[in-house]
């Protein structure tokens, strides 16, 4: 899967969920390609750190161009804290890209819905929402286009036997009815909320216009990846999933470049769903 020259010279981003996996690796590409300031939002400021320096490490880069910001998705809070401070200390914003997400198996509430709906859903939304106003800010001060790069999932399109279960006149009183979704959590918990995610998107994007707020707004499909994203799945989902991935799956390096390739895109790929480094149909 190629990925043609992405300039990140003298340029400012942003990575949620940077400490592993395709957002570990696709902050190390953007410290490797030049950027002046590359941020990590990290739920846990040590493992954020161990990975600065491992990416230092492998890159030679400067120590002043990965900074460890910590970030919770699982608090709205959280959200707002770091998309203010990303307002106030930030002078320029060229680009974020949304990764940070989860798949759980057991069931366990935050903010008032189950953890997978918060993380994936709600808080990716929140945070998007939140920083626009940053990145039109950098866009006019600067003239240029930054990037808003929302990670999706192919998994979302093999949610339509879940979505057709749902109360669709009370989706979400209908997602916090654990008697009914505790038991399919492992299995459908991530899925549906990476399929709800991308309906959002498509609204945001038509609602943020390119035309009103100057930042492009993309979602990117990495494929199937080995990541630790099924950590928390039970042993035999996790197994499934793992068979699966040693046979058809992409490493978190190859996939982290459609997250590259979302912040290389310009005005035409605005509301566009982008998968293999390319936009779709």
């Amino acid at each position: 899967m190629a990925l043609g020259p992405v300039d990140c010279q003298e340029r400012t981003y942003i990575v949620t969920g940077a400490n592993s996996g395709l957002g570990y690796e696709c902050a190390k590409h953007l410290a490797r390609l030049g950027s002046s300031r590359v941020i990590m939002g990290v739920r846990s400021r040590e493992k954020g750190e161990a990975a600065k320096k491992a990416i230092e490490t492998d890159t030679g880069c400067d120590t002043n161009i990965l900074q460890v910001w910590e970030v919770d998705l699982g608090s709205y809070e959280s959200v707002a804290a770091f998309a203010k401070r990303a307002g106030e200390e930030l002078h320029r914003i060229d680009g974020i890209i949304e990764n940070a997400g989860t798949a759980e198996t057991s069931w366990v509430e935050k903010e008032g819905n189950e953890t997978t709906m918060t993380v994936n859903l709600f808080s990716t939304l929140l945070m998007a929402l939140l920083m626009l106003p940053h990145l039109h800010k950098s866009a006019k001060q600067f003239g240029i286009v930054p990037q808003l790069v929302i990670v999706g999932s192919g998994l979302a399109f093999q949610a339509k036997p879940i979505w057709e279960t749902l109360d669709i006149g009370n989706i979400f009183g209908d997602l916090r009815d654990r008697k009914k979704w505790e038991p399919k959590l492992s299995n459908t918990g991530y899925p549906l909320s990476k399929l709800l995610l991308t309906f959002a998107y498509f609204e945001l994007a038509r609602r943020a216009a390119f035309s009103r707020t100057d930042v492009t707004i993309t979602m990117v499909n990495p494929g199937a990846c080995k990541t630790n994203l099924p950590r928390h799945l039970n042993p035999s989902v996790r197994l499934q999933v793992g068979i699966v991935l040693s046979l058809i799956g992409r490493s978190a390096e190859m996939g982290s470049r459609t997250l590259l390739h979302g912040l290389a895109v310009g005005e035409e790929a605005h509301g566009r769903y982008l998968s293999e480094c390319e936009i779709s149909e």
